[in-house]
């Protein structure tokens, strides 16, 4: 195969010989600095070794390079440059109007995209009288482009033109075609609007309208109070129009010229903004950014201020002091009072245990009364089958005649009365307080209390 002159649509093959030790384990192609991969849809097949492109097309001409690896690092080819050969194609494709009027000179351009690039260029007028070839001293020959100049002489001179360029892959298949009318004045600017309004400055655009075959120049003219204050003119219909000044009601009147006159115009009305207007509107934008800002200060700080009280409180919580949780513990000390109570040296004689019950008497130090419970703490209660309490103690004594009884008669009833108010257990605690007296032997009608 030889590589100047593969055309579009030929199979290419490249090899890529590798001498290496150790052997290459890895070979990879790039195209233009691109690593290719496999793709048989696309009729690229990459081996090891091995590079095939099925139907070469234009846009796969360039430069290939192979690049091997192994253990010890990578290799490079040198770069093999693929040329593909194509026939001429339009680089316009679409039909383009040209305007001509009678006995004067119109220039046609046409440029194709070919390589190598087209030497040769035909002209065909197609016309209502006849189909003919034009000279060739009619157009001129550059890289890649043909310029014909036609200057009709009649009616039936106007037609369409087609332009077809050779090369060294062949003839160009579809041509480019031209439409050649007697030109005439362009149509009016169409859809025109002001657009990014300020004090002193806008921008307006329109649509082109027909331009009658021939270069078309675009024109704005703005007009304050009767007066041309601006007037500009562009080859595209897109103007910036500056200094109009503050407040200023405008009229705005487009139109397009070429060298077969100008067109008819167009006319819109504006009116400019106020300074004033606009420094509101700037001062108004940074209040509500400021405004922003300092929400955004309040809240984090309303929510700062929020988890710190949360966090207090908790802390509180954890550390609060504990509320009476031991009724079972206060009847026991409760018990305890009482049995040292009733295990007071009885029988000593500084401490006789007659006690005249006057008016003036007081509770002393042996009769004080232990400290009420709580009212929701477990209290006492007689236990279930006990066949005496300080009740029935009470009862029982308070229905026996007098009987005299010795000193160890009476610790013996003092102690039973110690253990029975020992055999008392938990329960719940009577809210009617009761008094439990013994009679004394030695005086008659007196008590002794024993709270």
């Amino acid at each position: 195969m030889n590589p100047n002159d593969i055309e579009e649509g030929d199979d290419v093959y490249f090899d890529c010989i590798v001498k290496a030790n150790p052997p290459a384990y890895k070979v990879v192609w790039e195209h233009n600095g691109q690593v290719m991969t496999h793709n048989q849809r696309a009729g690229v097949i990459a081996g090891s070794a091995h590079l095939a492109l099925q139907g070469a097309s234009r846009e796969q001409a360039g430069k290939y390079v192979c690049i091997a690896s192994n253990v010890e690092g990578d290799g490079r080819s040198e770069p093999v440059n693929l040329q593909i050969l194509y026939k001429p194609v339009c680089k316009t494709p679409i039909n383009t109007i040209v305007g001509a009027a009678i006995n004067e000179a119109a220039k046609v351009t046409c440029e194709v995209d070919a390589f190598p690039p087209p030497k040769n260029f035909q002209w065909v007028l197609n016309n209502t009288s006849a189909t003919k070839e034009l000279d060739t001293g009619k157009f001129t020959v550059g890289p890649g482009r043909s310029v014909l100049t036609f200057i009709p002489t009649a009616e039936t001179d106007y037609g369409s033109l087609s332009c077809r360029a050779t090369n060294l892959a062949g003839q160009q298949i579809e041509p480019c075609r031209y439409t050649l009318l007697p030109a005439v004045k362009p149509d009016p600017p169409t859809n025109c609007s002001a657009r990014n309004l300020t004090d002193d400055s806008a921008e307006l655009r329109c649509a082109a309208g027909y331009d009658g075959g021939l270069q078309t120049t675009y024109f704005v003219e703005a007009w304050a109070a009767g007066e041309l204050i601006a007037n500009v003119s562009t080859i595209t219909p897109v103007w910036k129009l500056q200094g109009l000044g503050s407040e200023t009601a405008l009229k705005l009147v487009f139109y397009a010229s070429n060298a077969r006159g100008r067109s008819e115009v167009t006319t819109i009305r504006v009116h400019t903004l106020s300074r004033l207007a606009l420094h509101t509107e700037a001062k108004s934008n940074h209040v509500g950014v400021d405004t922003s800002w300092a929400l955004g200060i309040i809240a984090g700080i309303i929510g700062t201020l929020a988890v710190l009280a949360t966090l207090a409180l908790l802390a509180r919580k954890r550390h609060r002091p504990l509320q009476y949780e031991a009724p079972v513990q206060t009847v026991k000390a409760y018990k305890g009072s009482m049995q040292s109570a009733n295990h007071s040296p009885i029988g000593d004689d500084k401490n006789p245990d007659v006690v005249p019950l006057g008016k003036d008497f007081n509770c002393t130090r042996d009769c004080e009364r232990p400290p009420e419970p709580p009212p929701y703490a477990a209290v006492v209660s007689p236990p279930v089958g006990s066949s005496r309490s300080a009740h029935s103690l009470h009862d029982t004594r308070s229905n026996t005649p007098h009987t005299p009884n010795t000193p160890a008669s009476d610790a013996q009833s003092i102690g039973t009365l110690a253990d029975d108010r020992r055999s008392v257990t938990s329960g719940t605690l009577s809210r009617r307080r009761e008094v439990v007296t013994t009679r004394t032997p030695l005086l008659a009608n007196a008590r002794e209390s024993c709270v």
